[in-house]
């Protein structure tokens, strides 16, 4: 008996399936999400937070945090104004000629703003 699904037949012929690529280990695809959002070890933002105890000493860094990098400015939240002021007033060429040169990272401007720890 022949085979009815030739053409002709009134059956569609058969399509050869595309071969599958191998998949990617799971390990692999979480590396380049971490990378693409910005939060492995070594993205600007964490080379910055690493190096924020060190240049800015461990008493202002237990009342401050490195938030984020906006066009080259380093956001930094702090648990008071005094702490805001004397950071992005008194400190702030220092502190930012340390972070350039520790860890390579292009900054412009050091902006604070007050938030809490919750």
């Amino acid at each position: 008996m022949k085979d009815s699904r030739g053409s002709g037949s009134g059956y569609p012929q058969r399509r050869e399936r595309p071969r599958r690529t191998q998949a990617a280990p799971v390990a692999d695809l979480i590396a380049g999400v971490v990378k693409q959002a910005g939060v492995g070890e070594n993205t600007p933002l964490a080379k910055l937070r690493k190096a924020w105890v060190r240049v800015v000493g461990r008493s202002m860094a237990e009342g401050s945090r490195v938030v984020r990098v906006e066009k080259q400015t380093l956001v930094v939240e702090v648990d008071s104004a005094a702490l805001g002021q004397e950071l992005a007033v008194y400190h702030k060429a220092r502190i930012l000629d340390c972070l350039r040169d520790t860890t390579g990272v292009r900054l412009s401007d050091l902006r604070c703003r007050q938030g809490g720890r919750g």
